[in-house]
């Protein structure tokens, strides 16, 4: 575990996002049920159980879970920033900064006919 603040911006797929989600609860030092608790008392609805389901698995929780975990853990100010990261990944992962160059059609391949297939 690291001793910063978990940076969901730097997560490349749903299985280091949701490994940052247990380090923010782990760094909340809260229960499941005081996350229950706590996500009540701001208007939240977040069960114990789904909390724990979250934390157990390795996709991404749904927005409204993910805002409500956020703000329970303590994090009010970083719910956007986790929401932008979990949208980011849901659309088309991690991108690298820098792309690939265009590749040329391999030998045979034709804009409508993949490589491998003959014509009929």
């Amino acid at each position: 575990m690291t001793t910063g603040e978990p940076r969901p911006d730097e997560a490349a797929d749903a299985a280091e996002f949701v490994d940052l989600l247990r380090q923010l609860k782990d760094r909340s030092r809260l229960t499941y049920r005081q996350l229950e608790q706590r996500a009540a008392a701001a208007g939240d609805v977040l069960a114990r159980s789904t909390a724990a389901d979250i934390l157990r698995r390795s996709t991404l929780p749904r927005p409204e879970v993910l805002a409500a975990f956020v703000r329970a853990c303590g994090a009010e100010d970083q719910v956007e920033t986790w929401l932008r990261a979990r949208h980011r990944l849901a659309v088309g992962g991690y991108q690298p900064t820098s792309s690939a160059p265009d590749l040329p059609p391999a030998e045979g391949a034709t804009p409508d006919q993949p490589p491998g297939r003959r014509a009929p």
